[in-house]
């Protein structure tokens, strides 16, 4: 029995189909290559964006103390020092808020940033890779292959400028009784610490004729009357009213031995501790208070001309009805450390202005005065007055704050309190 023969069925390669395949392949390779690399390259314009508007945000932040101008102006710089993707990065600055590359405010954690010219701790920078701003869109790599030339690109962030906290308090205004508690004019009042005014007044601060108040921190209640840009530079904080001002030591004031008030002279005088009812106005000569509690009714104490006390280690306690005026050229130096007058006094209380009732005596810096408390100067019921004089202490506690003339205050210790700069968004 024999079986028909087995053919055979031989099969070709289909080459075409291969080669195609490949090419295909070839082609999804190639284009995915070049979105990785555009991709890539879209990347670092963002990095750079990125960089350059932090840093120009960061750097603007610390000059806010000087100005939105230098601000502004640095912040220019410092952008351009970055690589952006035709040369150093432009950033557009004006002095109007509404610049879209730069703008000033407060930010909070609540609200984020604020836009607003008005006392600010923050800078908003935004750095523009897009057609139509100087630093142009950014160019692709391969625009042929898919069929773009360019993409915009933007990047934002947001510079804090914000004290370490705490803070201490170095002024309050208190319960002003009068409209207006804080006003300023053609003054300048720097305060290296915390202010804090409190008052039931929608307008209870006025700072006029381009008077600046600096502070690291502020609280201060109502409305504000303020007639320039830079009239006001503190980081903001919220109206704490549990917080107070320290209350003085108890001071045995009746027990001090009645004085007679010295003739003024020229030369240089020792007062002895005690209470002077009669105060001491005086014109000329050197003198000196060498520790221990001093009270001065009657006019109170009053330095003009060419007169200069300087009391060391004393504590000065002004009447009720009675005055503190430095002027003409006056100037009263007082030091105390805590153990002033003898008295354990870790707030190191220098001079401390007596109340009758709501109402206590005014201390007065005018043309030529110079007042200058290394100390606590406490006047809960008093108004501090300035006209053209300069008022330096460590910390200050009074009713109201009127200062015109050119007048210079300045509040706080000698070391600056740390500064934070932060990129906040």
């Amino acid at each position: 029995m024999s079986s028909a023969p087995k053919s055979s069925v031989r099969t070709r390669p289909r080459r075409g189909y291969a080669i195609l395949w490949v090419l295909i392949t070839l082609m999804v390779l190639l284009t995915f290559g070049a979105f990785a690399i555009e991709l890539g390259w879209l990347r670092v314009a963002e990095d750079r964006a990125r960089t350059a508007s932090e840093a120009a945000g960061l750097a603007a932040a610390a000059r806010l103390p000087f100005g939105l101008d230098e601000a502004a102006a640095e912040a220019t710089t410092i952008a351009s020092l970055n690589e952006g993707m035709t040369g150093g990065v432009i950033l557009l600055a004006d002095e109007s808020n509404g610049r879209s590359d730069l703008a000033f405010g407060r930010w909070t954690p609540e609200d984020g940033f604020v836009p607003g010219l008005f006392a600010p701790d923050a800078v908003r920078t935004t750095i523009r890779f897009t057609a139509d701003h100087p630093n142009g869109a950014t160019p692709l790599l391969l625009a042929g292959l898919l069929g773009v030339d360019a993409v915009d690109i933007i990047e934002s962030s947001t510079a804090q400028w914000r004290p370490r906290q705490p803070v201490p308090t170095s002024v309050w205004l208190l319960e002003a009784q009068q409209p207006r508690s804080l006003r300023l004019r053609d003054s300048r009042m720097s305060v290296n610490g915390g202010l804090e005014v409190r008052s039931d007044s929608t307008d209870a601060v006025i700072i006029l004729n381009d008077s600046r108040l600096e502070a690291t921190q502020i609280a201060l209640p109502g409305d504000y009357q303020v007639d320039s840009d830079d009239a006001v530079f503190g980081y903001h904080a919220p109206q704490d009213s549990a917080s107070a001002p320290p209350d003085p030591p108890a001071l045995p004031l009746e027990q001090l031995p009645p004085m007679t008030s010295p003739a003024d002279g020229v030369g240089e005088h020792v007062l002895p501790s005690g209470f002077y009812p009669e105060g001491l106005v005086v014109t000329s000569g050197l003198w000196r208070l060498d520790g221990g509690l001093y009270r001065f009714g009657g006019p109170g104490l009053s330095l003009t001309q060419n007169a200069e006390l300087e009391a060391t280690n004393s504590i000065i306690a002004i009447d009720p009805l009675s005055q503190l005026l430095v002027a003409e050229g006056g100037r009263l130096v007082a030091t105390a450390n805590d153990s002033a007058a003898g008295i354990d006094n870790p707030d190191r209380v220098a001079i401390i202005m007596l109340q009758d009732g709501a109402r206590g005596g005014p201390v007065t810096v005018e043309t030529g005065g110079s007042l200058v408390i290394d100390g606590l100067l406490h006047a809960p019921g008093s108004r501090l007055i300035g006209n053209d004089g300069r008022l330096v202490a460590e910390r200050l506690v009074a009713d109201q704050l009127f200062m015109r003339g050119g007048s210079e205050v300045e509040v706080g210790g000698p070391i600056p309190h740390p500064i934070d700069l932060l990129i906040v968004d």
